[in-house]
Formats: structure tokens, C-alpha cells, sequence
């Protein structure tokens, strides 16, 4: 017999026994999740192998899909962003945990899955199904490295298809009415939805900007971790990549907005008797907390709603991508300023904002097809 074990996090571990073979040629192996010292997890596996073969063992009750997800979750909560967490926490507990969480995690069937998916899809809840979908995903991919699972039972069972949602932006004109509509009826609301568009920043990176991430000198901001207020509670994260974590360079305008935003937070701040500190946030309540990511949205929606543009907050860091684009900006410095991963995902996701980029295409084959264009480049290779 042979003894295995899988760290699963501090003093965590799965121990595995294995037993060689039945008298039908099944092989016999025990997995047992267990607390306590990696010594405590190796004497527990030496116990079992000789329970195993003295005849005494006993197995334990299955672990439950529950029992799993209470002993992964937190670890993976943590990891990921708390927008995010939040959101796979409500399908879990909404619509997961209510048809399987009772079962054992190794009998759970594909057939059960396809129809938590496919009953939210029956509803036209095409989105939620797919999120559910990814979520399980995460799910059982972990107990397969766990050894929790042999196979996933997610293998075969349909992803939802989501027709893909068109991009809302904005008009340079429409912005324009957008920020005469603020001056008038929320200026305070001008200088970080200003920023917001010229920067392309995501709304809790901007929330997260402190004064040490500004720098009016060279005309730029650093984005170094967002702010997030989850249940009450709020919440500072590092940047989600190395990517996330960058400098984008501002235009003489938004500099000017942000040089009267320190004006008047040295104002403010002279008036209690104190002066801004570099740790300050840069958009601030009246009680010196950096503003929620909702009070932003909020701000946004009832300009939006008021002016009849059915354009979201997050809009605006699509619509700074776009007038980028169109305005003849090279995709990787768009992609560096939004903090995309990779040139490509910011190409797959506007692509079709690229001014006259298929009428090109379409022009340059046509010439080559019909003797008119160019030879190959050097160095491209014919086929044959």
C-alpha cells in the first residue's frame, strides 16, 4: 500500500491510500481530507492503509458538494476580485447550493448540472446560466487537482450561448452634454467622470487613486490598487495583473481638472486644521472616505437617465477605448492604457471600431488577387 497526500491550504491535506486491486481488478483507494500536522496527515495514512488491510476500515460519510465548497471557497474568495466573489456567492447560494449541496460531491452527474444551467437558460437568463456555468467550472477543476474527483461531471454538459451584447458609447457630443448637464446639476461629479473618460480607469481604480498616485508635474496617474465597499464593508485591492498595475498619461485638460481638485482639497483640509496627506483619497465624502464605487454609478445613471443616453458608467472606459481607436491610436497603447492583458483581447474586443479597417482589407486582397498590389513581404512564406 502506498500513502499520498495533496496540501490543500495551512495544516489542510488530503490523504490517499492506495490499495492495489479488488478481486474484479477495480483499484482500491481511499481519500480522506484531514486538519492538523503534515506528521498527523502521514500517521492518519498509515492508519488507514492498516485498517485497509486488517479488514477494519471504515469508510467515512462522502464529502458533500457543501462540505467541499465551505473548505475551498474562502481560500478562493480571497484571490479573486470582491466584485466577483460577491457575485459567484449569490449564484452559489441562490441557485447551486439549493440542488446539489446535499449530495455527495462524487455522485454529483452531469445530467444535475445541465439542469441547474438549463433551467436558468428556460427563463431566458442566458447570462446568470453561463456565469453559473464558469462558476462550476471553477468548481470542479478544483476537486479534480485536489483529488477530491476522478472526473468532472461538467465534462459534456453545454455551455450557454450568450449573444453577445452590443458595446453602448458615447459621442463626443453626447459627452459634452453629459458634462453641461453636471456642471449645472452635480459638479462635483465633473472631475472624476472627466477622468473616467480620458483615462479609460476602471471605477474602483479610481476610487482606490490616493495622492500619491498623482503626479501633475508629468501630467499622469499611477493606478496601484481599487477600492471596493462590499456589504458595508470596504475594501482595498491590489491591482488583478502586472498589466492592471500602470501609468497613464493624461491630457492638459484633465491635468487642470485635477490640479483644482487638489486646490480644493488643500481648502477643504485647511479648514479643520490640517493639510492633505499623500494617502488621501483623491475623490473624497464629506467624512474623508474615498467615494463608493455605487455613489459614482449613481452619479452617472441619473445624468444618463436625465439626457435619455443608455450608456453605463462602465461605458465610459469602452467609450475612452473607442474614440481612442478612431481617433488612429495604436491598439497596444489603448490596451496599455485600459490594462488589458494582452493587445489581442483589446482587438477582439473593439475590433469593430477600427475606422475603415475592413474596407482596407477588402481593397489591399482585392489589388493582390488581380495583379495590381504589391509583392509578397520579405520573408513570407508561399504555401505548396
Amino acid at each position: 500500500m502506498s500513502v499520498s497526500l495533496v496540501e490543500l491550504g495551512p495544516r489542510k491535506w488530503r490523504v490517499f491510500v492506495s490499495a492495489g486491486t479488488d478481486n474484479q481488478g477495480r483499484r482500491v483507494r481511499v481519500s480522506e481530507r484531514f486538519e492538523g500536522s503534515k506528521t498527523d496527515a502521514q500517521r492518519r495514512g498509515r492508519a488507514i492503509a492498516s485498517d485497509l488491510d486488517t479488514g477494519r476500515h471504515v469508510a467515512r460519510q462522502p464529502e458533500t458538494f457543501a462540505a467541499f465548497i465551505a473548505s475551498w471557497w474562502p481560500s478562493k474568495a480571497a484571490a479573486i476580485a470582491p466584485t466577483t466573489a460577491r457575485t459567484y456567492r449569490n449564484m452559489l447560494d441562490i441557485h447551486v447550493l439549493p440542488a446539489i449541496g446535499a449530495r455527495p460531491l462524487q455522485k454529483i452527474t452531469g445530467a444535475e448540472l445541465s439542469g441547474i444551467v438549463g433551467r436558468l437558460a428556460s427563463k431566458g437568463q442566458l447570462a446568470t446560466a453561463d456565469h453559473v456555468y464558469v462558476f462550476l467550472r471553477l468548481v470542479f477543476n478544483a476537486a479534480l487537482r485536489q483529488g477530491a474527483i476522478g472526473k468532472s461531471p461538467l465534462r459534456g454538459v453545454e455551455r450557454p450561448r450568450v449573444p453577445r451584447r452590443e458595446i453602448a458609447v458615447l459621442s463626443p457630443d453626447e459627452w459634452q452634454r453629459i458634462r453641461a448637464y453636471l456642471q449645472e446639476q452635480a459638479p462635483w461629479g465633473v472631475r472624476p467622470l472627466s477622468l473616467l473618460l480620458t483615462s479609460g480607469m476602471r471605477r474602483s481604480e479610481l476610487c482606490g487613486l490616493q495622492w500619491r498616485d498623482v503626479d501633475l508635474e508629468h501630467g499622469r496617474v499611477l493606478v496601484r490598487r481599487s477600492y471596493h465597499v462590499i456589504a458595508g464593508q470596504a475594501i482595498y485591492k491590489e491591482p488583478k495583473s502586472d498589466r492592471s498595475r500602470r501609468a497613464i498619461a493624461l491630457d492638459s485638460h484633465t491635468v487642470e481638472l485635477l490640479r483644482d481638485q487638489r486646490a480644493e482639497a488643500d481648502r477643504i483640509a485647511s479648514m479643520f486644521g490640517r493639510k492633505v496627506k499623500d494617502t488621501d483619497p483623491v475623490f473624497a465624502n464629506a467624512q474623508g472616505a474615498p467615494w463608493a464605487p455605487d455613489s459614482l454609478s449613481g452619479v452617472w445613471r441619473r445624468a444618463a437617465s436625465k439626457l435619455g443616453l443608455p450608456v453605463k458608467l462602465h461605458g465610459l472606459r469602452h467609450s475612452s477605448a473607442t474614440l481612442m481607436l478612431a481617433a488612429g491610436v495604436p491598439v497596444h497603447l489603448v490596451s496599455q492604457r485600459l490594462g488589458h492583458a494582452t493587445a489581442g483581447f483589446t482587438l477582439s474586443v473593439y475590433a469593430g471600431f477600427l475606422p475603415g479597417a475592413q474596407a482596407e482589407a477588402a481593397e489591399r486582397l482585392g489589388a493582390l488577387l488581380n495583379g495590381h498590389g504589391s509583392a509578397l513581404p520579405a520573408g513570407t512564406a508561399s504555401a505548396g
